[in-house]
């Protein structure tokens, strides 16, 4: 939809793998970095970090935004670079588990969402995948169980004696943010 309203020209940065869906949409400023690498323009700093494993030797990125306004950690799946420290203002991760009976987690939120938050110290967690806002086609959402909930990982950062609010976000919703 970006590219047919002429949005083609719009920087993509990704993982090798994103890199290609980027192209087959249309876009055609695509820079492919890999964890540790940097992208700058004007101020605007987009570092690749260790992310998800996706395959036997592949693995998917996690990034770190940073501006003169602010930072932000993003990892959709919740394995999250170990080497990575804070603070950053916001994070954008898991924070429930979507396991595969018999195969484990596919999505790691509730087992490290606490550990990332405490070594981030972000003012905010954005969660991904909970409450039922990922879309799953096919056969797989049957097997699909969530453990965790938005509410329960408030409840341990707080136990924790954080003071990072959970804010859950409808997606395409703009959300207002003033950093502390």
């Amino acid at each position: 939809a970006i590219v047919a309203q002429g949005g083609s020209q719009i920087p993509v940065v990704s993982s090798f793998g994103g890199a290609q869906v980027a192209a087959q949409a249309g876009f055609q400023d695509v820079t492919v970095l890999a964890p540790g690498e940097r992208w700058q323009r004007g101020g605007l700093t987009i570092q690749a970090t260790v992310g998800a494993p996706t395959g036997a030797t592949v693995r998917e990125n996690g990034y770190l935004v940073r501006s003169e306004d602010g930072s932000l950690y993003y990892e959709p799946h919740g394995y999250p670079d170990p080497q990575l420290a804070g603070p950053v203002d916001v994070a954008i991760v898991p924070v429930v588990n979507l396991k595969l009976p018999g195969l484990g987690s596919v999505i790691r939120g509730q087992e490290v969402a606490l550990a990332t938050a405490q070594r981030l110290q972000p003012q905010a967690l954005i969660p991904t995948a909970a409450g039922g806002d990922l879309e799953i086609a096919g056969w797989l959402p049957r097997f699909l169980q969530e453990e965790g909930t938005i509410a329960q990982m408030q409840a341990a950062l707080v136990a924790a004696g954080l003071s990072t609010r959970v804010i859950a976000v409808a997606p395409g919703e703009p959300l207002p943010w003033q950093p502390v």
